[in-house]
């Protein structure tokens, strides 16, 4: 920009006063500084100081500012009047990253007088953004977008938001443009994120002039979900605890720690492995990794449990469990959870050697849950509520059995709860009736459940345990 620039005239002019003094006229203009540039706006600033000597006032007389695109600019061009000596005024309607040359004015009868020339830019067609709150975070998806507060009078060529693992991101490090006509609000969904990551987050929007950025937010990924728990399955044997049993009078109890993961009978006959919708109409034996995710846990449909390998009645059914051990009974998983509620297993200290039935199980009194939850692989289930399974604190699986939260699958072939929920069949199948036991322990509870299933739900997919023979 142009520094001030100033014009002083001086006029001798032949007519005199009633004593013969000669007429002197001298305007002193200054253009200055100007100030408040935008796009589209920029506040001129001058001085016109006049100096007269034995003269008449001048006719006609206006002042102010001239201005154009071009250089040294005249009553020909752009013209604002604005009386007074220092003078200033805002003009609008510009046209942004473009320059101009002004000058102070003042014409009369006696003449056109200019100031020297000031030049100014407008600003580059700037854009002004909110990046607008970040929601729906996953371990490898965020949601978010931007709010374009003002537009610089400039078309949007694209917009979208931008992130990165180090502060300020710009469209050179990660971005995803929103392709819909929405010029006000606009909302992106991000996607192949890492896990467990900071992220730092702006949205974007680029016209002819440049690309401009709103406010910086950060997020953090989850961590991806092991519904395993983080433990592998090794093969056989699977690896067991002693856990006491109360009213058994056989004595402790040799449970299974990881879920089943073989895919064979003990015979040797492969159980299918079935990942799509044909799962629910299934009345055969089959298991499926959860989600059909190899690195999730191994579900089985009841069929398979009960050795069901074949739709012929008069084949004979196989054997599921390893040499040497059972599925466990609906009555053994009772006794078991007994003897944690009478041993100092409670979540709250309460003790009760009185057996297990449905009145424990349902009362408050039931809050074992975190003694037989894993120490993690579960979603915190807390809400403030440190008793709930899903808080992945000591004393989670004090009593060793290790329950994962695999999930299930349900009867429709479709998965749920990995992470929130741990499901058990029992070998248990009451009278004949298609009606199997099966049990679960949910993230945001404090202890177990045991639930009946139905004839669709022989289909469902959930995990099995071992107890010794």
């Amino acid at each position: 920009m142009k520094k001030l620039l100033l014009l002083s005239a001086l006029l001798i002019f032949a007519c005199t006063d009633d004593e013969g003094n000669p007429c002197i006229y001298q305007p002193t203009l200054t253009t200055e500084e100007v100030t408040n540039i935008t796009e589209t706006s920029a506040t001129l600033n001058g001085t016109i100081d006049i100096t007269s000597e034995n003269c008449e006032t001048p006719n006609n007389t206006e002042q102010g500012f001239v201005y154009s695109t071009e250089i040294q600019p005249t009553l020909e061009d752009t013209q604002v009047n604005v009386n007074g000596t220092n003078i200033s005024t805002t003009i609008e309607g510009l046209t942004p990253n473009t320059t101009y040359f002004v000058r102070a004015f003042l014409t009369n009868n006696l003449g056109d007088f200019y100031g020297d020339e000031v030049s100014f830019t407008t600003v580059a067609g700037q854009l002004i953004l909110n990046t607008l709150e970040i929601n729906e975070i996953t371990a490898t998806t965020a949601k978010s977008g931007g709010e374009i507060l003002s537009d610089g009078n400039t078309t949007i060529l694209s917009k979208g938001v931008c992130w990165s693992t180090n502060s300020e991101p710009t469209i050179e490090n990660n971005f995803i443009s929103n392709e819909s006509d929405e010029i006000i609000f606009f909302e992106c969904f991000i996607e192949e994120l890492e896990q467990n990551t900071l992220y730092f987050l702006r949205s974007y929007a680029t016209n002819e002039f440049g690309t401009f950025y709103g406010n910086e937010l950060t997020f953090q990924t989850e961590e991806e979900l092991d519904c395993t728990g983080g433990i592998s399955c090794e093969g056989l044997p699977y690896p067991n605890i002693q856990i006491g049993s109360l009213g058994n009078p056989l004595g402790p109890q040799f449970w299974t720690t990881i879920d089943a993961c073989h895919t064979t009978y003990s015979d040797g006959t492969i159980i299918p492995q079935v990942q799509g919708s044909e799962w629910a109409n299934l009345t055969t034996g089959a298991w499926c990794y959860y989600d059909n995710d190899p690195t999730k846990g191994v579900l089985y449909n009841w069929y398979a449990i009960a050795g069901i390998h074949d739709n012929d009645s008069t084949t004979p059914n196989k054997k599921f469990a390893p040499d040497g051990w059972h599925v466990p009974t609906e009555e053994e998983y009772y006794n078991m959870w007994a003897y944690l509620l009478c041993y100092g297993y409670n979540w709250d200290g309460w003790e009760f050697c009185g057996g297990w039935d449905q009145s424990i199980e349902l009362s408050d009194g039931n809050k074992i849950g975190r003694s037989l939850a894993y120490t993690s692989g579960w979603i915190n289930g807390g809400y403030g509520t440190p008793g709930y399974s899903g808080s992945q604190l000591p004393p989670n699986n004090s009593s060793g059995f290790a329950a994962t939260p695999t999930g299930w699958r349900g009867a429709d072939a479709q998965f749920y709860g990995c992470g929130a929920i741990a499901s058990y069949w029992t070998s248990t199948n009451e009278s004949g009736e298609n009606i199997a036991k099966a049990w679960s322990l949910h993230n945001n509870s404090f202890g177990p459940i045991m639930g009946n299933g139905s004839t669709t739900n022989f289909s469902g997919g959930r995990s099995v345990r071992f107890v010794k023979d």
